[in-house]
């Protein structure tokens, strides 16, 4: 089928025509139509029903424009063949004033629209394309809803089997993965698959999600289901996929497919979402080999010690086997830890520095794993910030905000902000007017450039020094305080949703109110029901 530029439009590219007739004057006279003006081109020509169906096969039109009365094969067997075997193809009648009683059954049949051979004007071809066009693209997106629909069914019942507390035997193990890799079957003994995973911003973990989802399906359109490196995937969760191949890889085989796939997803992540591209992590898991069906579920569960090691910034590509093991946090090395960060304490203005430098590199140094690390630093600051005057709304902003830290950089990010915020401004005059203007206008179309302006800083370097002095980009900084800033006006005013939406900067209610739900938990109106 022709590129369609997924699902944000079929008119990108030219719509690909065959014609089917058994009078050659008639293809002819076809052929002399505007078809780019329709934007379309015919890319062949067929005398029978058979013919066009070898077509079909070695150039997988868009559209076939066939003639009803033919030798060999008749058009309505034609539609009905087309309908059976290339069921996103639409078929177009040509057809002669006496083939009424035929058009009828060929339109009950599925057909798209007809056209009359010795009438045929330009506008009226043009209105036939336009209506198969508008078919495609409904075909298209009812397919990917479809698809969409499955990929979430297939993710519910694989987390619902990795539940099972006890294993299970080899017969019910086989019978449930082959349920829920229908209509796909069973990959091969012995076999690997491939865990594919993104590490992004909360907030933009949606959009990214959304993206990947149309490369991968973009990528696996490409594989022929019968071929020895045929694969297929589903969603675990958002940005996190299972990549499945049903013949057996070696693992040079694997590695190349899985490169292939990063560099795909990296070039699509730069092209539509280069403010973003810096800031997205993306890396492919290897499994080690699973020997029977009852194995898999173990082997899944050894992918997620990568999920932790990236925990430390390592650069992101393809793993497999098993990391370094990581290090428990014991009274030894939390001794060690808690000396110097509670000096770091001791002067406020100096936290920013021994979190960025000294706590980063004593983590790189001893990988203690990311939970040990997290419930460190949640009792830590909890027993500091005990004078506060709200210590279980303070200790639940804190905890929830190192609970969501994926990364090393997203745990100091949030350490640092949430320091900034309890214990008020210990940055430069210019980042703190800066702070004060985004405070002022959160309810405008807010820009780093014009902010960097009216301090007097270039662009790029009021960038780098936003990020430096408050440990986030100007981005997220933004979003943090549009967000805070709706929460304070669902809870004190009785404004509508969408109206606290636009007070605080959003486009649009669709952008804000996933954000918000990754913030807090709930959606907008149930936050504002309380």
């Amino acid at each position: 089928m022709g590129e369609y530029g997924g699902s944000k439009g079929v008119a990108k590219n030219l719509l690909r025509i065959i014609i089917v007739d058994d009078e050659l004057p008639i293809r002819q006279r076809l052929q002399m139509f505007d078809w780019l003006a329709c934007g379309a081109e015919v890319v062949g020509e067929a005398e029978n029903g058979e013919e066009a169906l070898d077509l079909c096969a070695s150039l997988l039109p868009d559209i076939v424009f066939t003639d009803i009365k033919m030798p060999v094969m008749t058009g309505l067997d034609l539609l009905k063949q087309i309908s059976q075997e290339y069921p996103e193809i639409p078929v177009v009648l040509i057809t002669s004033f006496d083939d009424f009683n035929y058009v009828h059954q060929a339109l009950k049949m599925g057909a798209v629209d007809y056209l009359m051979k010795v009438t045929l004007r330009q506008e009226e071809l043009a209105q036939t394309i336009d209506k198969a066009r508008a078919w495609i693209q409904n075909r298209f997106s009812q397919k990917e809803y479809e698809r969409g629909e499955l990929r979430k069914h297939k993710s519910q019942m694989f987390r619902q089997m990795l539940g099972h507390s006890q294993p299970q035997p080899q017969e019910q193990s086989q019978e449930l993965l082959k349920e829920l890799l229908q209509p796909e079957r069973l990959p091969e003994l012995p076999f690997r698959f491939i865990r594919l995973i993104t590490r992004v911003k909360r907030e933009d973990e949606m959009v990214v999600d959304q993206q990947l989802q149309e490369v991968l399906n973009v990528l696996q359109k490409k594989n022929k289901p019968a071929g020895p490196c045929y694969w297929f995937w589903f969603s675990i969760n958002l940005g996190d996929y299972l990549v499945w191949f049903p013949h057996a890889q070696t693992l040079d085989e694997l590695t190349a497919a899985a490169n292939h796939m990063l560099s795909h997803i990296r070039a699509s992540l730069a092209t539509s979402m280069p403010y973003l591209f810096h800031e997205a992590a993306v890396y492919a898991i290897i499994s080690s080999e699973v020997h029977s069906y009852s194995e898999y579920r173990e082997v899944f569960r050894e992918t997620f010690y990568w999920v932790d090691y990236c925990f430390f910034n390592e650069d992101y590509s393809v793993f497999m086997g098993k990391p370094v093991p990581m290090q428990v946090m014991d009274g030894k090395l939390e001794f060690e830890l808690r000396t110097g960060f509670r000096r770091s304490l001791t002067d406020i203005s100096s936290f920013n520095e021994y979190i960025r430098n000294d706590f980063n590199a004593w983590m790189l140094k001893h990988r203690v794993h990311p939970a040990g690390i997290r419930m460190f630093l949640k009792s830590e600051l909890q027993e500091w910030n005990s004078g506060s005057k709200d210590i279980a709304q303070d200790h639940n902003q804190l905890a929830t905000r190192i609970d969501q830290s994926a990364t090393m950089d997203e745990l100091i990010s949030n350490m640092i902000y949430w320091m900034e915020d309890k214990r008020g401004d210990f940055v430069r005059t210019e980042i703190r007017r800066a702070k004060e203007m985004i405070q002022q206008r959160l309810g405008e179309p807010v820009t780093l450039s014009a902010i960097a302006e009216e301090v007097g800083l270039s662009g790029d370097y009021f960038g780098r020094l936003f990020h430096e002095e408050l440990g986030m980009t100007f981005k997220e900084y933004l979003t943090r305080c549009r967000i805070e800033k709706a929460i304070e006006l669902l809870q004190t005013t009785n404004l509508k949703v969408y109206t606290v939406s636009e007070m605080v900067g959003f486009p649009s209610y669709r952008y804000f109110a996933p954000l918000f739900r990754k913030f807090t938990g709930l959606s907008p109106s149930d936050y504002k029901r309380g």
